[in-house]
């Protein structure tokens, strides 16, 4: 695996909750009698009545199936739900994160199709070009009260004019986490004070981290780096991605965005020319919770992780810092969902995981249920879920990054072009002689695959 971090299988519970909040079949019985799409199941009006024809939905996927019995597990509440509403099941079928793309396909051509994938954003359009999946415009009304909140989003990712994958939510997954005795220890403002003052942004962050990165035994050594990061869960805040997307699908290479090229030298001066940043990303979170760096810039999940020094007040979090002279907190984000394999055999089911998924987000009842559980396994105070809500509101400009899925740009070369800038030192100057005709091969590829799926 290239990147660890992005990879870490999520366990709590809470997880969930980080992005519950600004979203606001057959009848339970014998689960092989067909129902109309139309009306609503139990009185509850979110929630469509759907044809399941089996007990069991296989999803493919790289989470531990232990998931589905413990009671702190994201999956155990859908796979609660779904049996309540839908009564029907999850199953999973185990692969790995990189092997996912071979395993849908070899399931898929033998005809033992799962009914769900799990989703990552290297496998998007891939799959679609591919063959590998459904598209969900006879199943899912995205104007209906369930859905009408996430229908730009996902009028955003159609292709050919159709709905491939059903987007859940999208929410903001950029954290910048700091050990707050470092901050108390200085006397420093911390980053959670200079967004409150409107003054939080990339070079107080480097100010910041000079002032943090300390050699403790003067032996000539850095002990204690300003911060850590892997770049690309940093570069997305300058506001533009590596490609463009044109309505009809394909890419245009946009790896020489002005932009881009600030934030890439930002990446190269922290650890280069300043020194405040630890270069060594692949041991982020670890080198964070040692303390041997003073702020983490990371994924939300990461929260998670940290419950017990979040509850101690030993760590804290802020929003993400904008890019100098912009209007806008840019900031990356995940959208959430599961794709439909071509072939399914349980689309029905399918689709019920999906609504339920949704209905977590959108039942009033539900979301305080799952809140309240979240407080009683965490401890987070009030101030903790401000934050997260403000964090998931309009305040900040989402931004999914789209190159992720340029052929195998995402797979391979970019992970490449990481190390290199990030890790050793080489400037974006070169980089960028070197990896935008990378680029555009994987871009000339994908946009051959945008014309053949166009033609069909």
């Amino acid at each position: 695996m290239r990147r660890i971090i992005l990879k870490k299988i999520i366990s709590l519970m809470v997880v969930l909750l980080i992005v519950l909040s600004v979203f606001v079949g057959c009848q339970n019985g014998n689960n092989n009698k067909s129902s109309s799409e139309a009306g609503n199941i139990n009185g509850d009006l979110l929630l469509p009545k759907l044809n399941i024809t089996e007990e069991k939905v296989t999803y493919l996927t790289w989470d531990s199936s232990s998931g589905l019995t413990d009671p702190n597990n994201y999956f155990y509440e859908i796979n609660n739900l779904m049996k309540q509403k839908y009564n029907c099941e999850l199953e999973f079928i185990r692969t790995t994160y990189a092997e996912l793309p071979t395993k849908v396909a070899q399931m898929v051509m033998s005809g033992s199709s799962p009914d769900l994938i799990k989703y990552k954003g290297q496998d998007f359009p891939n799959f679609i070009y591919n063959d590998l999946v459904q598209p969900i415009d006879s199943y899912i009304n995205f104007d209906t009260p369930l859905w009408q909140n996430v229908k730009a989003v996902n009028d955003q990712y159609k292709i050919n004019g159709k709905y491939y994958f059903p987007i859940s939510q999208i929410h903001n997954d950029s954290f910048l986490f700091y050990n707050v005795k470092m901050f108390e220890d200085l006397a420093l403002d911390t980053p959670l004070d200079l967004y409150k003052k409107g003054e939080w942004t990339w070079s107080k962050m480097i100010e910041l981290a000079n002032q943090l990165t300390v050699d403790t035994n003067g032996d000539g050594k850095t002990d204690v780096y300003g911060f850590t990061m892997h770049p690309i869960d940093f570069y997305i805040s300058c506001g533009s991605d590596f490609v463009k997307t044109q309505p009809d699908g394909e890419f245009i290479n946009n790896i020489d965005d002005p932009n881009l090229a600030k934030a890439m030298n930002f990446v190269y001066n922290t650890g280069y020319k300043d020194e405040c940043r630890d270069t060594n990303f692949g041991n982020a979170i670890q080198a964070f919770t040692k303390g041997t760096t003073a702020m983490l810039w990371g994924a939300a999940w990461i929260l998670s992780t940290f419950s017990d020094q979040m509850e101690k007040g030993e760590f804290a979090f802020a929003p993400t810092p904008k890019m100098d002279n912009s209007n806008n907190y840019y900031v990356q984000s995940r959208i959430e969902g599961a794709w439909i394999a071509k072939g399914a055999k349980n689309p029905g089911g399918a689709i019920a995981y999906t609504v339920i998924t949704r209905y977590m987000l959108v039942d009033a009842t539900t979301k305080q249920r799952l809140r309240e559980k979240d407080t009683r396994l965490t401890g987070f105070t009030p101030d903790i879920y401000n934050l997260q809500d403000e964090m998931d509101s309009s305040k900040f400009t989402f931004v999914v990054p789209r190159m992720l899925g340029v052929g195998n740009w995402g797979n391979d070369q970019m992970w490449i072009m990481w190390n290199e800038i990030g890790q050793f030192g080489d400037p974006w100057s070169t980089c960028i002689q070197k990896y935008s005709p990378l680029l555009q091969s994987e871009i000339d590829n994908a946009n051959s695959n945008v014309k053949a799926q166009t033609k069909k």
